[in-house]
Formats: C-alpha cells, sequence, structure tokens
C-alpha cells in the first residue's frame, strides 16, 4: 500500500471514530427527547375528546404509565400471575467461526481470529472473573462488529488487546467507507424525527404547531 493510501486509512478511522463518538451523543439526546416528546404528546391527548383521544393513546405508549407498569412488575407479581422468571442461559463458549466469511478481508479475518484466541476461556486460566468479563465482552463485540462490517470496532477492540494490526490494505478502507456512510445515516435519521426536531426547536410556537402536526398526522392514519 502506497503512502498516501496509510494517510487516508488514517483519515478514515478518525473519521470513523468522530461519527462513532457523535452517533453515541446522538442517540442519547434522542432518547431524551423521545420521552419528552411522548410526554407532551400525552398531555395534550387528554383535551382532546374521547374518540380521538383513543386513537391517539393507541399510537404512542405513555412513557410515565410504561415506567410505572415496569417498576410494578416486581418477582412477587409475576409469580402471582404465573409468569415464571426465566432459567438462567448457559453459557456458550466463543464461536471462531467467522460471520460472512467470504465477504472479509483476509487481514480483517486475521484481527478477529487473533481477538477470538486472546479471549478463548482457554487463554483465561488464572484471571481473576472481571477480566474474564472483560474479555468475554470484546469477543461479543468483536463477532458483532464483523458481521456489521464494522472495521473500525474490531479494529479498537485489538488495538485493546494489544494484538498487532496488520498493515491497512484496500479491503480495510472500504469496510471503514461502509461504516462512515452508514453511522452518517443513522445519525441523519435521527435529526429527520419529529422528536429530534421537537426537542430543538426552541419557539414555544413553533415546537406546539410540530406536535399539531405531528398529532394531525397520526389521527388521519389509523382512524
Amino acid at each position: 500500500m502506497s503512502e498516501k493510501d496509510r494517510e487516508i486509512f488514517k483519515l478514515k478511522i478518525l473519521q470513523a471514530r468522530y461519527l462513532k463518538a457523535q452517533l453515541e451523543m446522538d442517540e442519547k439526546f434522542f432518547d431524551k427527547a423521545q420521552y419528552e416528546f411522548a410526554k407532551a404528546y400525552h398531555k395534550v391527548c387528554k383535551t382532546c375528546p374521547a374518540h380521538e383521544r383513543e386513537i391517539l393513546e393507541g399510537a404512542m405508549s405513555d412513557p410515565d404509565q410504561k415506567q410505572k407498569k415496569k417498576s410494578n412488575m416486581s418477582k412477587a407479581a409475576k409469580k402471582a400471575k404465573g409468569i415464571e422468571e426465566p432459567p438462567p442461559q448457559e453459557e456458550k463458549l466463543p464461536d471462531l467461526k467467522i460471520a460472512q466469511k467470504d465477504a472479509q478481508p483476509e487481514s480483517v479475518k486475521k484481527i478477529y481470529r487473533a481477538i477470538a484466541i486472546k479471549s478463548h476461556p482457554d487463554k483465561m486460566v488464572g484471571l481473576s472473573e472481571d477480566v474474564v468479563a472483560e474479555k468475554e465482552t470484546l469477543f461479543k463485540n468483536a463477532k458483532s462488529a464483523i458481521e456489521k462490517n464494522d472495521f473500525l470496532g474490531l479494529y479498537d477492540i485489538a488495538r485493546e488487546l494489544g494484538i498487532e494490526v496488520p498493515d491497512p490494505e484496500e479491503g480495510q478502507i472500504e469496510m471503514l467507507k461502509k461504516t462512515i456512510d452508514s453511522t452518517s445515516k443513522s445519525i441523519e435519521q435521527l435529526k429527520e424525527t419529529t422528536a429530534w426536531q421537537w426537542q430543538k426547536e426552541k419557539d414555544p410556537d413553533q415546537k406546539e404547531a410540530l406536535l399539531v402536526r405531528y398529532m394531525q398526522y397520526v389521527y388521519t392514519k389509523f382512524r
């Protein structure tokens, strides 16, 4: 690989890492926006005629009621209703099989195998429970990363485990480009939602107008 390609690789790593952090931050904002928007939505629902309220409330869960139901469903309540707690799942050994095998560049497969070997139970004898749990989590994250063509996730896990990453190649750069495109699309999709726009809006009148338009859309669609 040329020096120019190596510089492109470094740039793409930085770009992908920045977008990943941006998405994580935006998802937290969106979760809060959804909650606040749903509260405002149900507050308005209570002022609507009964036939409209039934349709509108049926289209979106009340976050406060949902939280109350969740907190009230204790183990005792579940048993009283005949709902048994699911038995604990037996822990499976890490699967060394690489997902989408034919689609991955050889260097990416090599990184994944190195992660799998370092996080295999046979390599963790004598380590503390915390370290074992941490490495098992890293392996699961690596498996998820390779299934999603998330080279950045795989790259960062390898670095965290002290694994030497092979020299970059064209296949890695293409995977990074896909990660960047996918992450950018996810960010844009969040920003296009009504809840996001409503939460960002500072003008009270515009905020109310957004909510009303959304409720009109819901009523028209589900009546």
